[in-house]
């Protein structure tokens, strides 16, 4: 499934009090970051109501090369600190782009952040 929305993608930040985006359920699904929200999802942490939401989702590590197929990793959602939530996903490197297993965030308001890549 596609993830395109603008205001994913971690340059967007309307600042405390504009926050309307959430993630809440993702199902375990895989989705694609494309278009305006960026290509891939970062890997280095982001600040408070980047990507539209109280709390930005960021992932701990690298991305996989195509041989490695279906890794997991970790992707903490930035607040207080920067790993103020986790979640763990799975990555898999499709050659030209990414797909990510999206697990639902723990908590409201956090949501995954797109980069372009």
């Amino acid at each position: 499934m596609p993830l395109a929305e603008p205001d994913r993608n971690s340059t967007f930040n309307d600042g405390p009090g504009k926050v309307t985006k959430c993630d809440k359920v993702l199902e375990n699904k895989w989705y694609r970051l494309t278009g305006p929200a960026g290509t891939l999802m970062p890997t280095t942490p982001l600040k408070p109501f980047d990507c539209g939401t109280d709390a930005p989702g960021w992932m701990v590590g690298v991305h996989p090369i195509v041989d490695e197929g279906v890794v997991d990793r970790q992707v903490c959602f930035a607040w207080d600190v920067e790993c103020q939530w986790e979640a763990t996903i799975q990555v898999r490197n499709c050659g030209d782009y990414y797909v990510y297993r999206l697990a639902d965030p723990p908590d409201e308001c956090l949501r995954y952040c797109g980069l372009d890549g």
